[in-house]
């Protein structure tokens, strides 16, 4: 009797250190819940209806979450967070933002957290299914335009025809002529823009577009071809790249999106530059935000950058959401496209207008 009078106090023991062990256990886990602070510029009606009900849908999956969200025009929404960092007046809610580079900067300091999340950076962009056709996937193309410009010429130049040429461009404004011929300036001089906009000061870089030219690289009727058809000309199978800025997207029919490849501007990436301007996924939090926040936030950047939320946006809105890719290491350089209407580019055009 005794015996199993112990035996009985024994196991009793062991479900109550059992329960207190499982109770401890939910304590202190971690429910990701509370308020984030929410400031995208993603704001014309149809993107921001799109990206509404992106944030909509994430709180009907996670109800513990709420998101306060300013989305405004860019300036506006800069000034907001700016104000609101000046005074926080809940600090247990952390801050999600989009920003340029220099006003991450600005506004929260040297962030070692920041990444790249939207682009308008100009890149190569190519119709993928073409390119495989001819035997090229994803990575290798990747592999030639990091290994720099003449190794990615010598591979590709032998592919270019009259009919369908390595190159489209649509330069009737001259803009996407500039920008050829600032990359090419950029590259022969390790990412450093000349100091003038006279043509003596961009004379490398037109004489070697000059060389791509007399190569027949590009379409022979550039001067009377538009920007959009340059983009279009890639999807239709009329030319195998085309350097452009993310707008492309917005060109090509949604159906269609997925078959659009891009790589950085051969020789770039070694350099660390790129022509353009990036938004980046800033996240913010002090000292006062519980752990369970914490993860909320999280859990809305990985939400942001999902694979599934990325297709899915660029084929409603046109606008590419970028995966997650760490720190940023390039450094953003103007384009000199949005520079055409200043007077003392007009020598310059008028320079490019008289070339034959």
């Amino acid at each position: 009797m005794k015996k199993k009078v112990i035996l009985l106090i024994i196991s009793i023991l062991i479900i109550l250190f059992a329960l207190l062990g499982f109770f401890t256990f939910k304590s202190r886990t971690i429910v990701p819940s509370g308020v984030i602070k929410c400031y995208f510029h993603l704001y014309s009606p149809t993107v921001k209806e799109s990206f509404n009900t992106l944030l909509d849908e994430f709180e009907s999956f996670y109800p513990e979450i709420t998101l306060v969200r300013v989305i405004e025009p860019y300036q506006d929404m800069k000034k907001t967070l700016s104000d609101d960092m000046k005074t926080v007046s809940d600090p247990t809610s952390p801050t999600i933002a989009v920003l340029t580079g220099q006003d991450v900067n600005d506004i929260f300091g040297k962030s070692p957290t920041s990444s790249p999340w939207i682009s308008y950076t100009w890149e190569l962009y190519y119709n993928t299914e073409a390119l495989s056709e001819l035997g090229y996937n994803e990575e290798s193309i990747q592999s030639f335009s990091t290994a720099g410009f003449e190794e990615f010429l010598k591979e590709f130049s032998p592919l270019s025809k009259t009919d369908r040429p390595l190159f489209s461009l649509g330069a009737d404004y001259y803009w996407p002529w500039l920008v050829w011929v600032q990359h090419l300036e950029l590259l022969l001089h390790n990412g450093k823009n000349p100091q003038g906009v006279t043509p003596e000061d961009w004379s490398e870089g037109i004489a070697y577009m000059e060389f791509l030219f007399d190569s027949n690289l590009f379409n022979s009727d550039f001067r009377t071809r538009n920007f959009a058809w340059s983009q279009l000309a890639v999807n239709s199978g009329e030319s195998l790249f085309v350097l452009s800025d993310s707008n492309i997207y917005r060109n090509i029919p949604p159906r269609e999106r997925d078959f659009l490849g891009s790589v950085p501007f051969p020789g770039s990436v070694g350099q660390k530059w790129v022509v353009g301007s990036n938004f980046y996924l800033e996240a913010y939090a002090s000292e006062e935000v519980s752990p369970n926040t914490l993860a909320a936030g999280d859990l809305l950047l990985d939400y942001l950058r999902s694979e599934g939320i990325r297709q899915r946006f660029l084929k409603q809105t046109g606008i590419r959401f970028l995966p997650d890719q760490g720190q940023r290491e390039r450094k953003d350089i103007p384009s000199i496209a949005h520079r055409t209407i200043e007077t003392e580019m007009q020598e310059l055009l008028k320079y490019l207008d008289q070339k034959p």
